[in-house]
Parts: C-alpha cells; structure tokens; sequence
C-alpha cells in the first residue's frame, strides 16, 4: 500500500503513478482509498497491472472518474487465484465497506428460511443467518410472510411441534396447540415416536414440492384406516388431504419449468433503475422484491470502464460449475473489446460522457448486482434475467464454487420463463413509477421548506435529534437525517447520554448537540437545517449551543428549527419555530399542508430511532449483573454462584469462605466477587 505523505500530494493520480509499476499482473481486487482511509472504490481486475494504468489516463477519463482518481491518496491490492475468486472478494468487500463510488444495493437483510431440527422429534421453525445448526433447511424465502404462512399449514397439516427445546423438554401435560389440533404433542407421547417421525417425512416432503404425492399417500393412508374401521383416525387424515389440496388447487403462481430458480428483471426509465426480483422454490412463487441501486450517477458501475480489451475478451472457460444459455437474438453486453483496431485500450468514442453512460448500462450492473446479492445466501440452481450479465460464463463459474454445485444463468425467450420475465419486468416498471411520484412528492415538500426557511432552494440535508429516557435512566438520543429523495438512514446517528443520569431532557439534549455541531466544524458536512423536537425549549438550547460552538452567525450555520407538538399532541397542529437573531420566530405554515406533514414524518423517525435504542440500551442494562465485571468470572461460574445461592443479593450475603467453597470460585476469586459486591 502507497502512503505518500499527505503534503506531497495534491493529486491521486501521482499515487497510481508511483504504484502501477510495481502491481503484478494476475488476477485480484484493488481499492482506492481517501486521506482519511475511507474506501471510495473496490474493483476487480483480471490483470491488476493493466487496470489500474487505465486510471492513469486523464485525458481518457470521464470527469466523475476524474474526480475519483483525484481523491485517491493510496491503493491496496489483493492477488487471487482466478478472476471468479476475485469476482466473489469484490462482491463481500463492496457489501461490508460501501465505497462511495461503488453502486450500492440496499440488501443487508439476510432472507428467512424454514427449519426442521435434528432431533428425536423435531422442530419447525423460521430460521434467519447462517446454517450452523444441524437440520433440514427449506428456503430462504424473502418474505418472512411466507415462511409464517407456511409455519401455519405445517401446524395445521402435519402438526409439528413448534415450541422451543427448553419448553419441549420440561412438558408434563399437552399445551393449547394440541386441544386445538395444531400440534401432535409429542412431548408427553400422544403420538409415537415412529408415527411423529412419519408425519416429518411427508411435511419434509411436501416443503420440497412433492406436494401431489403427498397427497396420493395421504389418501392411500385414509383408505387403509377406513378399511381398517378406525373411522376417527381416518376423518383426521380426511382433513390433512383437504388442508394440503386446498393449497395446491388455490396456488396460482405455480411453475413446473422454475422448480427452485430466481428471477431477476432490471428495468431503466430515464436516469432511474429498478431490479425485480421473483424467487421460486419447490415450483411455488415464494416472494419478490424490488431493489434500486444507489450511486449510479458516479459512473461507478464497474471497472469496466476502463478495462483493457484483453480483458473483456476471451471468456473464462466455465468449469463443470458453470452454464450460460443466452439466446443468440440476446445482445450481450459484455463484448467491450475492439476486434478491428486490436487495441489494448477503449476506442476513444466510448470514453467520452456519452459512450461512459452506454458503457454504464444494464449487463455490468446486473453482475455487480448478482455477485452482491449471493454474498450472504447460496444460489439456485437456476438464475433467470431479462439482460445477459457481463462476464456471464465467469459469474456463473464463481456462484457455481460457491454454492457447491452447477449455476445455470439464462436469459428466457420464449415460453413460460419469457412470461413470467415479462411479469417481472412490468413490476419493475410500476416500482419505479412509484418511487418516481414519492420523490417527486418529496421534492415538492422540501422545495417548500427551503422556500419558508428563505433558503432559496430546496435544502440538501435536514438533521432532526430527539432524546429518550425513563426518569433520567439510560439515556440515549437519535440523530436521523433527510435529503433530497428521502430518509438517509445511512447516516442516521445513535448516541448514548454520558454526563448525566438525572431527567433533565434540557441537558441531555445539550450534550447532544454540543457533540454534533463540534464535530461538524471539525469535520465538516453540516446540514442546511437542523430540526429540534420540541418547542421554544430546546430550540433554546440548540441556538445556545450553536453559539458556545461558535457556529452562530457563520456563513456555514445551519437553520435552527423546533418543531413543537400541538394541542393534545395532535398531528397536523405542529408549530415550527426558527431561531433568528430577533429571537425566536413563528413560521406561516398552512395546517395539515404537506410540508408539515413532511416535518412529522422527520420528527417521527427521529423519535422512532430514540425509542428503538432505548429499548435495546435498556434491555441489556436490566440483563446485566452486577457480578458480569469480576475478573475471572464468566458465565458458568456465575451460574454456580446463582444456582448455589439463589441471588446476587444471597452471593452479597455470604463471607469469603463461603463464596470459596462454591466449585470452581476458590479463596482468590472469592476475594475479588467479595471486594466487587461491597467495595
């Protein structure tokens, strides 16, 4: 890594400079780093060496990428073994450091997927993160709906038992769920073990899709009752058969040609951009969901570019991983090369604003988007897109390794696959509409608050704090942040009160503050408004605070606003105040306009984000004890005390030599909980 001394530059390109003679020429990820150590870009590169002279080139860059380059201060490099292997590294450090001129897919949530334990008699259960625990998983679904859905008919169904192993383990009598035929209960041997173990089998299989010859064998199975005259037994399995075929009778998004398969449409309308995704398990529709990349005006779609044409040609050869089906009558977008120059660089035409936005189009941000969205969940067999990925035969080598087993990436045609792309496709389109008519909406309202605030213009930032206790006890505040487009959640702010554990908000919200507006002139990145909740009372102290700071007055102070709460604490009542250097003054704002509703909307997440901490903040304080800081002492041996004592207060009550004889304590521990509980 280059650390050129921070005088001495003036220009990232002088780093790539210093830097590209000495890069090897294999396969790896760089990243280009600030002054102050933040990630701006994490790229990929078949021929480290060779890509980063394209960042050399300044003539040749367009002016975002320019502006990257310029920002540089050092370079990082990691070597790998294959370009798949690099694909997968990019897609993990992209995920966990969000570059800024990276796209960045909101995805951070892990999908849910169902469970069925291993154990003498299992378990069902959701189950969300990584697989650690020994089971049968089925999923994962994106909808956490449908994972509920499909709890309750397998209770229904198959009656499972869902309850914890602590519960199951100390049950001396059946619960609620079995008098209301929802669970078997065999915790206390209503059901044998071999029956239990049976009714496992069929929901296994029915989760896997085998769901008309679980029906085929659960009427086989009625038959045999009735024949057998066990009547009551037999109207039990009646019922199970028109529970399961009412499911597959209603079950309109069923498929026979995407058994276990997701489908990805992406869909542009002007400069936005929208991925539809559907996602089949078992030949069911089980959930979608819409994504929209953020970053796209950076021309932060790939490393591609600026790519050296020996790079985007001459395909990986896929391994037994790997399979691509493009139809010929699908335009690839990945062929970047120029056969007829052979030149190792772009053609100039593709380097200018206009060929870097062709470039900047769907097939690399479709890869970038796959190899992301399959860093915290394994692959199907079967990946369906309306646009062929750049690098499909690479991609499809490296979700191939990395789940273990063949990758199919398809771009569908024709037949049931082209219908349901094209269902895809229309959803992106109508989500994209929407966000269209929110953020315009949005806009509109913001546009407003600058104009009452005599701003000029729409505000680029509104920061809103909020501060949240009970009688003074684990004191926390929110920061949370709106822009041009909406709620910046990633900027929003926690903070934990240090100076104070009385209740008194005033000083509270002083601290706050004070930290805030400090670090902003330290920092930098003020917002145009900072909002209050509350009235004249803490628009006081953020005015008093702005000026101790010595911000009050300045060309970069921000609008200080309250936002107090109407009578009866009714929305659409609010009252704004602005501090100004008359005192404080009453802003015009029409009742139940739009624009206060948008101030609601700010003050309400604030206030949402307060409380949520709180909770969290004072969960784990009402958890911990009193004897979690004692050297030595760790979580069984505090159990040994509890259990042998009854309570901390009764481990308060005991001498040394009692304490010493509890097993595993001795005299030197003894001595230090002693000293602990009554120093």
């Amino acid at each position: 890594m280059i650390e050129p001394a921070a005088n001495a530059v003036t220009d990232g390109l002088q780093v790539l400079l210093a830097e590209v003679g000495h890069l090897p020429g294999g396969p790896g990820v760089y990243r280009m780093l600030g002054g102050k150590g933040e990630v701006l870009y994490v790229g990929k590169a078949k021929n480290l060496k060779a890509r980063v002279v394209q960042y050399t080139q300044a003539e040749r860059m367009v002016a975002r990428i320019r502006k990257m380059v310029f920002e540089t201060r050092s370079l990082v490099v990691v070597q790998t073994r294959t370009e798949a292997e690099a694909l997968l590294l990019e897609a993990n450090l992209i995920k966990s450091l969000k570059p800024k001129y990276n796209i960045i897919f909101r995805d951070d949530a892990s999908y849910v997927s169902v469970l069925i334990t291993d154990e003498a008699s299992p378990q069902i259960r959701s189950y969300r993160g990584a697989r650690r625990q020994k089971g049968t998983y089925f999923g994962p679904y994106p909808s956490a709906g449908a994972v509920y859905a499909t709890l309750e008919l397998m209770e229904k169904v198959f009656r499972l038992r869902t309850c914890a192993p602590g519960v199951f383990a100390h049950r001396s009598r059946p619960c609620l769920k079995f008098d209301i035929k929802r669970c078997s209960a065999p915790c206390v041997g209503k059901i044998s073990q071999a029956d239990y173990a049976a009714s496992v089998q069929l929901a296994s299989r029915f989760l896997r899709g085998e769901r008309q010859a679980v029906v085929g064998e659960l009427q086989a199975r009625m038959q045999q009752l009735a024949a057998a005259e066990a009547f009551e037994a037999a109207a039990v399995v009646r019922d199970q058969i028109m529970a399961v075929s009412a499911v597959v009778g209603a079950s309109t998004a069923m498929s026979h040609v995407l058994p276990d398969a997701d489908v990805f449409a992406l869909v542009r309308v002007g400069s936005q951009l929208a991925v539809q995704g559907f996602f089949y398990r078992h030949g069911q529709h089980v959930g979608n969901h819409v994504w929209h990349p953020t970053n796209l005006s950076q021309d932060s779609t790939s490393d591609r570019l600026h790519m050296p044409v020996g790079e985007a040609s001459a395909p990986h050869i896929p391994n037994t991983y790997a399979a691509v089906r493009v139809a010929p009558s699908s335009h690839v977008r990945s062929a970047l090369a120029n056969p007829e120059t052979g030149s190792n660089h772009l053609p100039n035409e593709d380097l200018n604003e206009e060929g870097a936005s062709k470039l900047q189009k769907d097939g690399e941000i479709l890869r970038l988007f796959l190899a992301l969205h399959y860093t915290q969940r394994p692959p199907p067999p079967l990946i369906c897109t309306n646009v062929a990925p750049t690098e499909a035969a690479m991609l499809a080598e490296a979700l191939g390794v990395s789940a273990g087993r063949r990758v199919v990436l398809e771009v569908p045609v024709r037949g049931e696959k082209r219908q349901v792309m094209e269902q895809a496709e229309a959803n992106a389109k109508a989500a994209l509409q929407r966000k269209h008519m929110q953020e315009d909406g949005w806009a509109a309202q913001m546009a407003a608050l600058g104009q009452v605030l005599g701003l000029g213009q729409a505000p680029e930032l509104v920061e809103c704090y909020d501060i949240s206790n009970i009688s003074g006890r684990y004191p926390v505040a929110s920061g949370v942040v709106a822009g041009p487009t909406g709620m910046l959640r990633g900027r929003y702010r926690r903070y934990h009160v240090k100076t104070l554990n009385t209740p008194d908000d005033y000083a509270m919200l002083r601290e706050v503050l004070t930290r805030r507006l400090q670090r902003g002139l330290k920092e930098g990145g003020l917002p145009e408004v900072l909002l209050v909740d509350g009235g004249k009372g803490q628009l006081n102290v953020l005015r008093q605070v702005a000026e101790d700071v010595g911000l009050w007055g300045e060309a970069n102070c921000p609008k200080l606003v309250g936002i107090a709460k109407g009578e009866e604490r009714d929305k659409g009542l609010e009252t704004l105040w602005l501090s100004t250097e008359d005192g404080l003054e009453q802003l015009p704002i029409v009742k139940d306009s739009a624009l206060i509703f948008l101030l609601q909307k700010i003050r309400d997440e604030a206030h949402r984000f307060a409380i949520t901490f709180h909770r969290t903040t004072r969960a784990k304080g009402l958890t911990n004890s009193v004897l979690d800081g004692v050297a030595g002492l760790g979580p069984a041996k505090r159990k040994a005390l509890l259990l042998h004592f009854g309570s901390v207060s009764g481990v308060a009550g005991a001498d040394v030599a009692t304490l010493a004889q509890v097993p595993g304590i001795g005299p030197t521990l003894a001595q230090l909980i002693y000293d602990r509980l009554h120093g």
